[in-house]
């Protein structure tokens, strides 16, 4: 039986964390945070100092998940690569569990009447793209 290498080990690793994670996500899986933690949690988000390097976060940075920026980017990738599970760290009061929405903010609401005219625009295109003729 050939051997397995470190290497591999790593990436099997990296594969079973995913999997765990995707299966905690569709069950529902409730995070379970003990009373010190979040007592720690709600003292360092008071004090705008990160929860993960523990530096005094300044006010023009941006915390999100109780996280200055930059660590919550580096986080987010470590996540994504499966080196660290979500769970672990909401549970270590290394990250707050409430979710941080996808993607960038609209930069302003459209209207109904906008809504429509851009409806109306993409059937346009898609009729166009589609080969049938514009009546």
């Amino acid at each position: 039986m050939p051997e397995i290498s470190a290497r591999e080990l790593t990436e099997l690793r990296r594969i079973a964390t995913r999997l765990l994670d995707a299966v905690d996500k569709l069950e529902g899986v409730q995070v379970h945070v003990p009373d010190d933690v979040k007592a720690h949690v709600r003292k360092c988000l008071e004090n705008r100092i990160c929860l993960c390097c523990g530096a005094k976060v300044p006010k023009s940075v941006k915390i999100v998940r109780g996280q200055e920026a930059a660590c919550y980017s580096t986080t987010r990738k470590r996540i994504r690569a499966g080196e660290v599970r979500e769970i672990d760290l909401i549970q270590v009061g290394k990250l707050t569990a409430e979710p941080s929405p996808p993607g960038r903010p609209p930069r302003r609401e459209l209207t109904p009447e906008q809504l429509r005219v851009v409806a109306e625009d993409m059937e346009r295109y898609n009729r166009r793209t589609s080969g049938d003729k514009e009546v």
